[in-house]
C-alpha cells in the first residue's frame, strides 16, 4: 500500500502539507502534484511513476486534439475512441509491469479521470485546459494516492470553496488518523494473514475458506477506506473539503448499491461514463459495458490475469441479474436482501483473491464443504496470532458511528471529556500507528 511507505509517511506527506499550508497560494497546487509524484516515486518506483505520467500526457493530448461532437462528430468520437483504446493498452502495461496490486491504484484512478475528461470533452461539457491544470487535477497528493474520482469541474470547484479554516484543520487530522489506523493496525496485519494462508494452502475446508474470504474482504475495505480516509485528512489539512467514499456497504440491498457504497465515485463515474448517452439499454447491452468495465478493474487489482477478468463478469452478471429483477418490481425483504447481497459479494472475493483460476474455484468448494467443515491446523495459527485486528475490522463493518453520536449527545459529560480527549488519542493512535508500521517492516512484510 502506498500510504503505508514509511519514507512517504514520515517525508512526503508532512513536506508536503507543511509547504501547502505555509506557501502563498499560487504555489498550493504545485506542491501538492509534487508530493504526489515524489509519493508516486518511493512506493510504486519509476515504472509506477512513468506509466502514470503517459496516462497524464496522452489523456492531455487527446483532450487538445479533440474537437466537440457538435463540431465534427466523425472526428470526436475517433478521438473518444482512440483516446479510450490509449488508455486501456496503458492498464495492461500497468498489469504487466507494475507488480503489487495495491501500487496499480493511482494508475487506474488517473486513466479512469482520463476517460471522463475525453467523453466530456467529445459531448462539449469540458474545454481544452492547460497541461499544469490537467497535471495538478490528477497528480495531486490527496486525489493520487486514494482520494475520489471526479471529473474536471468538480475538481475546480473543489478548489475554488478552499479555504483556510481550524476547524476544517481538526477534522482534517481525525480524518489522518483514522485512515491511518485502519490501513496500519488493521488492513496491513489482515493482509499479512491472508498471504500467510495462501502460501500455506491452508484454505482447504470450509471453515478455513470462509475466514481466507473474511480476512480478504476486511483487509480490502479498510485498505480502500483508509486510503480514502486518509487522503480525505491530507485535503482537509490544506484547506479543502473533499466527500466521503465509504458509507458501510454491510447495509446495502442490492449488488448496484454495495458498489456505491464501497466507492462512491467510482460508481458515479461507471454510471455517467458507461450509461449516460441518452438512450435506454436493454439488459444485453448494460451487461457488455460493465463487462467491459469490471474486468478492466479485475485485471488490473486481482492477484491473476484469469481470476481478475473472471471476477469483473461474476460481479457484471451479478449487476445486470438486479437490474433485470428491479424491472419486474422483484424486491425480497430487506434482512433477505442485505444478506443475498453481502454472500454474493463475498463470494466473488474468490476469484480475485486467487490466483489461477484452480484456486479460485478450489475455493468455491471448499465453501461448499467438498474437503470438510473442521479447520486446519495451519488456520487457526494464523487466527491464534491475528484474532484482534480481525474481530476490531468486523465489527467495524457495522454503522457504529451514529450509535455513538447518539451516545454522546445524551451524555453532555461524557461529550465534554470524549472531545477534550481527542488530541490525546489522536496523539496516541498515531505512535501506535507509526509502532506498528515500523515492526512491520522489521519483521519483513
Amino acid at each position: 500500500m502506498i500510504l503505508l511507505e514509511l519514507p512517504v509517511l514520515l517525508g512526503v506527506i508532512p513536506l508536503t502539507v507543511l509547504l501547502a499550508v505555509c506557501l502563498p497560494v499560487r504555489y498550493r497546487l504545485p506542491v501538492l502534484t509534487a508530493g504526489g509524484l515524489a509519493a508516486l516515486w518511493l512506493a510504486c518506483g519509476v515504472r509506477g511513476l512513468i506509466l502514470t505520467l503517459c496516462s497524464v500526457c496522452a489523456g492531455w493530448l487527446c483532450l487538445r486534439l479533440q474537437t466537440p461532437r457538435s463540431q465534427n462528430r466523425r472526428a470526436a468520437l475517433l478521438w473518444l475512441a482512440a483516446g479510450t483504446a490509449i488508455q486501456a493498452v496503458l492498464l495492461l502495461l500497468g498489469r504487466i509491469f507494475i507488480s503489487a496490486p495495491s501500487q496499480r491504484i493511482p494508475l487506474l484512478l488517473c486513466i479512469m479521470q482520463a476517460i471522463g475528461c475525453i467523453k466530456a470533452r467529445c459531448s462539449g461539457r469540458l474545454a481544452v485546459q492547460p497541461l499544469t491544470a490537467y497535471l495538478h487535477y490528477q497528480c495531486a497528493l490527496p486525489r493520487l494516492t486514494g482520494g475520489p474520482v471526479f471529473s474536471f469541474p468538480q475538481a475546480a470547484e473543489i478548489a475554488r470553496k478552499r479555504r483556510a479554516d481550524v476547524r476544517l484543520a481538526g477534522s482534517g487530522g481525525l480524518h489522518f488518523t483514522a485512515g491511518l489506523v485502519q490501513l496500519s493496525l488493521l488492513a496491513a496485519p489482515l493482509f499479512s494473514m491472508h498471504r500467510q494462508m495462501t502460501e500455506a494452502r491452508a484454505a482447504v475446508s470450509s471453515f478455513d475458506t470462509w475466514l481466507l474470504l473474511t480476512v480478504f474482504y476486511c483487509a480490502a475495505y479498510y485498505a480502500v477506506r483508509g486510503a480514502a480516509e486518509l487522503c480525505r485528512g491530507i485535503a482537509a489539512l490544506t484547506g479543502y473539503r473533499v466527500p466521503p467514499q465509504s458509507d458501510t456497504p454491510l447495509l446495502a440491498r442490492t449488488p448496484r448499491e454495495f458498489c456505491a457504497r464501497w466507492y462512491r465515485s467510482a460508481a458515479d463515474w461507471c454510471k455517467v461514463i458507461l450509461l449516460r448517452d441518452g438512450l435506454p439499454l436493454d439488459n444485453t447491452a448494460y451487461f457488455a459495458r460493465m463487462l467491459l468495465c469490471l474486468c478492466g478493474i479485475g485485471l488490473l487489482l486481482g492477484r491473476g490475469w484469469a481470476t481478475g477478468l473472471l471476477w469483473g463478469a461474476f460481479t457484471a452478471l451479478l449487476l445486470t441479474a438486479e437490474r433485470m429483477l428491479r424491472r419486474r418490481s422483484v424486491r425480497p425483504a430487506a434482512g433477505v436482501s442485505r444478506f443475498l447481497t453481502g454472500a454474493l459479494m463475498l463470494l466473488s472475493c474468490c476469484f480475485l483473491q486467487a490466483q489461477t483460476l484452480t484456486d479460485s474455484f478450489s475455493a468455491v468448494a471448499g465453501l461448499l464443504g467438498k474437503n470438510g467443515i473442521l479447520p486446519s491446523g495451519r488456520a487457526v495459527y494464523a487466527f491464534r496470532n491475528h484474532w484482534l485486528p480481525l474481530l476490531a475490522a468486523v465489527i467495524g463493518l457495522f454503522p457504529l458511528r451514529p450509535a455513538l453520536r447518539r451516545l454522546l449527545q445524551r451524555k453532555k459529560l461524557l461529550a465534554r471529556a470524549a472531545y477534550g480527549l481527542i488530541p490525546l488519542a489522536e496523539a496516541a493512535l498515531l505512535l501506535l500507528c507509526l509502532t506498528e508500521l515500523i515492526a512491520g517492516r522489521l519483521r519483513g512484510f
